[in-house]
């Protein structure tokens, strides 16, 4: 089974700027992160091309952090999650 990435960590983008982190699957974020290399090699991966190096993160870091690291998403390791507000 081939999942892919992107949707999975976009769900990571709405959850991480929503503050609704615990809401995500985390079995469908390591499918999505052992499938990505396959997707995307890091070897083949440049600034110039369509998926940039992956992004350092803590070695504790949970699943989706790690997978939005590999997708290079930007808001993986440079702003903490929000938290989910009530009104």
């Amino acid at each position: 089974m081939f999942c892919c990435p992107l949707p999975c960590q976009y769900s990571w983008d709405l959850a991480h700027a929503t503050g609704r982190l615990a809401e995500l699957d985390p079995d469908l974020a390591a499918q999505a992160l052992e499938a990505f290399p396959k997707f995307a090699p890091p070897e083949a991966r440049s600034e110039q091309g369509p998926f940039s190096p992956v992004l350092p993160v803590p070695d504790d870091a949970d699943v989706y952090t790690r997978l939005a690291a590999c997708t290079a998403a930007e808001g993986a390791v440079t702003t903490p999650p929000k938290k989910a507000s009530i009104n």
